[in-house]
């Protein structure tokens, strides 16, 4: 069911608006990640290329080896991602390949 609830919650991110945004790159953020999951280079991401990256994503995580997740190396993995991302709003810092996307900037107000 964990699993399951991980892999839900990683399509929804893929779908995510904040997505479609350009990178450094000038192509949207969705067909960077496409092409990341996209192993065999045939245009479409199969449900075996999708789990592939996301059990490699998990047992990144997972730094004990023990099949779970704890919330210390969730923590531990977010402070890693927010150390990568530090200076990037400055541009002064790539951001990491396995950075979460940065939240959509909101409108200034007039």
């Amino acid at each position: 069911m964990k699993k399951l609830l991980m892999f839900s919650a990683a399509a929804l991110a893929l779908s995510s608006p904040a997505l479609a945004e350009e990178g450094k790159d000038g192509k949207p953020h969705h067909q960077g990640m496409m092409e990341k999951l996209d192993t065999d280079k045939d245009g479409s991401v199969s449900k075996a290329e999708f789990l592939a990256f996301h059990e490699a994503r998990f047992a990144e995580i997972d730094t004990n080896s023990d099949g779970t997740i704890s919330k210390e190396e969730s923590d531990a993995k977010k402070a890693e991602w927010k150390e990568k991302r530090k200076g990037m709003h400055k541009g002064d810092v790539p951001p990491p390949a396995d950075a979460p996307p940065p939240p959509p900037a909101e409108a200034p107000a007039e």
